[in-house]
């Protein structure tokens, strides 16, 4: 999930914006774990930028999202949001959604991965990990975001909690 949190979702271009080793053809053996990550992992990391890409072109679902509350967990920011008026029936979040937080004022966009989500008759609300890199990122309580999903991510369960 690091990888995948610290793409710049604006970067332009078949290949997502990484120092990867490029794509090795899949062997009948591998010699050991470290063989079959180097081989299957470029290929992961492809498919999810193309997913990516896909969403760019298609028009995305956004609802506002007012940041209720944020803490440091490692090198993330988990922040707590509620969601802003009514969301389409069906829409929800779960642990292996991305989503893409756009400040409306400065149009910054940073991509965040869902931790936890609760519908309730009071409302939305949610838990959403962004990786700290290069400095905050601007996700100050009280601030409002568009929030959208973009891709949902299928992984190992041993990767969700990363």
């Amino acid at each position: 999930h690091r990888t995948l949190l610290s793409w710049n979702y604006d970067h332009q271009g078949p290949e997502p914006p990484w120092n990867r080793p490029k794509l090795l053809p899949v062997p009948n053996r591998f010699k050991d774990y470290a063989h079959f990550r180097n081989v299957f992992e470029p290929m992961l990391f492809l498919e999810c930028w193309n997913q990516l890409a896909e969403s760019k072109e298609s028009p995305q679902e956004s609802y506002d999202c007012r940041i209720t509350n944020r803490q440091y967990t490692d090198q993330y920011i988990d922040v707590d949001i509620s969601i802003e008026g009514s969301v389409q029936k069906d829409w929800n979040l779960s642990e292996t959604d991305i989503v893409l937080f756009t400040n409306p004022s400065s149009k910054r966009r940073v991509l965040g991965k869902a931790q936890s989500y609760r519908s309730s008759y009071m409302g939305i609300q949610a838990t959403i990990r962004f990786l700290v890199q290069g400095g905050d990122p601007g996700l100050q309580v009280g601030s409002i975001w568009s929030l959208s999903k973009v891709l949902r991510y299928v992984g190992s369960q041993h990767s969700r909690h990363a």
